[in-house]
């Protein structure tokens, strides 16, 4: 995961997902998990520096990750 994230994802503004929340300390963009409610994890760094764009209601559901 962490070669896929640094070799191809961040150096192209790839629109990244993890599965796993702690996957995002390798450059992933954004985590989807499903519990009992869902959960958007977006990694704050990854999104400052590329040239993404969400509608604003992703971001007002979704929590911000600073690794």
């Amino acid at each position: 995961m962490k070669k896929v994230a640094k070799k191809i994802a961040n150096k192209r503004d790839i629109y990244s997902f993890t599965y796993e929340k702690k996957d995002l300390l390798f450059g992933f963009l954004c985590n989807v998990a499903i519990e009992k409610e869902e959960a958007i994890s977006i990694n704050k760094k990854v999104l400052l520096r590329g040239d993404f764009e969400f509608l604003p209601q992703l971001y007002q559901i979704s929590r911000f990750i600073e690794p």
